[in-house]
Parts: structure tokens; C-alpha cells; sequence
């Protein structure tokens, strides 16, 4: 029973983390049209709760309905709500807030201890994993910012090390490679699309968080 409420609960709040951190940065956006949006009122941001919220209760389900009682799970919830609002601002101005990655950073080792504090699983037992998901996230999109001569954005590759720290190699590679599959068939649809003509950039964030759902789906 108190699985279930830990999920639903989680579900509840996924929503309203998003809408926090919406209504909080929205004034540092540019474009006026944005810093005067509510949150959820594009389908975008619509889309992108429901397919979080699946993969929320599909990874509850695998890790064997444990909830918050499991640093891991809690961790990964963190990481979902991140990353949907990283989303949407990355689709609405092409921007991942500096302010929010380093927030992320600081809190990963206050969640581990608080676990700890209650006799749960600790940093201790994660660390290994979270830093070989850094150090897997570091390499990839560090190569990719250097050889790409600033296509690739600081905060992209910023983001990505937040993602191996909360999602640890065991999670952390998979998401950026089905993140990149998709990003590639979507870049190459364009490419058809216009013939080669359009030469505007897209925003990265969008597929590392469909990477994200995919492998919380896989388990």
C-alpha cells in the first residue's frame, strides 16, 4: 500500500515540480510571448508529462514497486523532473538555466545523505556507478563540443554530466544513445524534408530526454 501512495504521490507532484521551476525561471526567458506563458499550455509540455509520467510508473513497476524508499528511485524522480522542464526550455529558447544545473549538482549529495541518515541505501553504494556515468557523459559530449566548433552548446554538455551523476552508467548510457538514434532520424528527416537547404540548428535537450524514457522503459 504504501508503494502505490509513493507512486501516486510522485505523479502528483511531477506536475507541480514542472510548474515551480516554469513559473520561477520564465522571467529570465527572452521572448516576451514566454515569459508571460502559463505552464502546460502548449502541447509540447503536455506531451512530454504524459510519456514522464508512463515511463515514472514503468520504472516504479521493474524496480519492483519500492518507491522513495529506494535512493535509486528517488534519484531517477529527480532526474525526470529536471529534465522536463530542460525540455521545454531548451524547445522555447534554447537555453539549459545554469542557475538549476548546479542546483542538481548540490542536491545529489544532500538526497544520498539524507538516505543515509535513515539506514537506506547511501552514496557510498552509488558512487562508483555515478561517477563512471559522469565520466561516460563527460567523454562523449566533451569530444562532441570540442569537435563540433560550438554547435554543440556549454549547457548541453553541462546537463549531461548531471545526467550521469543521477542516472549512473547503468542508466546514463543508454538514454544519450537512444537520445542520439532519435536525434539523428529526426535530423536526417529534415534534411529530406528541405533537400538540404534548411541549415537552422535543433535543439538537443528534446532528444536526450526522449533517450531518458526510452531506457526507463527497458528497465
Amino acid at each position: 500500500m504504501i508503494a502505490y501512495i509513493s507512486l501516486i504521490s510522485g505523479m502528483l507532484m511531477l506536475p507541480v515540480l514542472y510548474s515551480l521551476l516554469f513559473l520561477w525561471y520564465r522571467r529570465e526567458f527572452k521572448k516576451e510571448e514566454n515569459q508571460r506563458a502559463r505552464p502546460f499550455a502548449r502541447k509540447d509540455e503536455r506531451a512530454a508529462l504524459c510519456i514522464g509520467e508512463l515511463a515514472l510508473v514503468r520504472f516504479w513497476s521493474l524496480q519492483g514497486r519500492c518507491g522513495f524508499a529506494d535512493l535509486r528511485f528517488a534519484l531517477v524522480y529527480l532526474m525526470l523532473a529536471g529534465m522536463l522542464f530542460f525540455c521545454i526550455s531548451d524547445l522555447r529558447e534554447r537555453v539549459v538555466p545554469n542557475k538549476l544545473l548546479l542546483g542538481f549538482f548540490f542536491l545529489f549529495p544532500a538526497a544520498a545523505g539524507l538516505y543515509g541518515l535513515a539506514g537506506r541505501e547511501t552514496m557510498g553504494e552509488l558512487l562508483p556507478s555515478a561517477v563512471s556515468g559522469m565520466a561516460f557523459s563527460a567523454l562523449c559530449f566533451g569530444a562532441g563540443y570540442l569537435l563540433g566548433r560550438g554547435r554543440m552548446g556549454a549547457g548541453d554538455v553541462k546537463l549531461s554530466l548531471v545526467m550521469g551523476l543521477y542516472l549512473t552508467a547503468e542508466y546514463v548510457t543508454g538514454a544519450i544513445l537512444y537520445g542520439c538514434i532519435v536525434g539523428a532520424a529526426y535530423s536526417a528527416f529534415r534534411l529530406i524534408r528541405t533537400k538540404g537547404t534548411e541549415k537552422a540548428g535543433m535543439p538537443l535537450v528534446p532528444f536526450l530526454y526522449i533517450g531518458m524514457i526510452v531506457r526507463l522503459f527497458m528497465g
